[in-house]
């Protein structure tokens, strides 16, 4: 009986211990990693956006590197960067469009990751609004990442605006009442700037009126992304992660981001 019950110890001891899980990369890493970033040059601002925008703005449309340094006793280099936070794939902080909206560091960082829905929006006319309808039948869940697809082309002379399909505030009001988890696009920006232009030229004043859609998506806390590039390559895949991470700007209004798209 003594041997039974010293048995029985042994085997309960042994039950209760939570058996080590080996850790398998394979498990986690993707198949293919898909780059979603811009190429920060000193031209990449007026390249994305076209002068004509640049100029409208009254923005730099250059980004510019000084490096410093030494030759010798060792060949060393560092730099400086004014870098056009806004100039390329890039998250925008609430406080873009709101001077007491949070900043780019305050984001969780649990936000800025998850599953992609990327909705093809390339066949619809530039300067003309996406129908709420469209989304409908989109099945879209508050765990994912919306990617509206436009296949963007920067102008391609000095007097073009940027010009692609754009969410109408209907399909925007949408997305964030499921609440989904970002928002995001390979477009110039959510606006339609050809809109803006229009607004202003009609004497209309305030975020909800000239830029709807950036007034909805901060009112409701949902990052946003915009200038994503190579989304097209993703047209064909499935079981897409999104992540885009900022850099942890004080005070930031936006931050250019290494957006990523892993493939499983």
């Amino acid at each position: 009986m003594k041997y039974i019950l010293i048995f029985l110890g042994l085997l309960l001891i042994a039950c209760s211990k939570k058996e080590k899980k080996e850790f398998n990369p394979d498990n986690v890493l993707p198949k293919e990693i898909i780059d979603l970033s811009s190429v920060i040059s000193s031209d990449l601002p007026t390249k994305l956006w076209g002068k004509a925008a640049i100029e409208l703005m009254g923005f730099k449309g250059e980004t510019e590197f000084r490096d410093v340094g030494m030759d010798s006793p060792a060949f060393i280099r560092n730099s400086y960067i004014e870098v056009f936070n806004h100039g390329g794939a890039h998250l925008d902080a609430p406080n873009h469009t709101d001077s007491l909206g949070k900043s780019i560091e305050d984001y969780e960082l649990s936000k800025l990751l998850g599953p992609v829905k990327i909705f093809d929006a390339s066949k619809y006319e530039n300067n003309v609004p996406i129908p709420l309808d469209s989304l409908k039948d989109f099945e879209l869940t508050k765990e994912d990442i919306f990617i509206l697809y436009t296949n963007y082309k920067p102008p391609q002379n000095d007097i073009d605006l940027p010009s692609y399909p754009y969410l109408s505030v209907e399909a925007c009001n949408y997305l964030t009442s499921i609440p989904v988890k970002a928002i995001a696009t390979d477009a110039w920006s959510i606006e339609s700037l050809s809109q803006f232009d229009k607004g202003i030229n009609a004497g209309l004043t305030g975020n909800e009126n000239l830029i709807p859609n950036h007034y909805n998506i901060f009112k409701n806390e949902i990052p946003l992304y915009e200038a994503l590039e190579n989304v097209g390559a993703l047209l064909d895949k499935e079981n897409i992660i999104f992540i885009g991470f900022p850099l942890k700007f004080k005070n930031g209004n936006g931050s250019p981001v290494r957006a990523v798209a892993f493939v499983y």
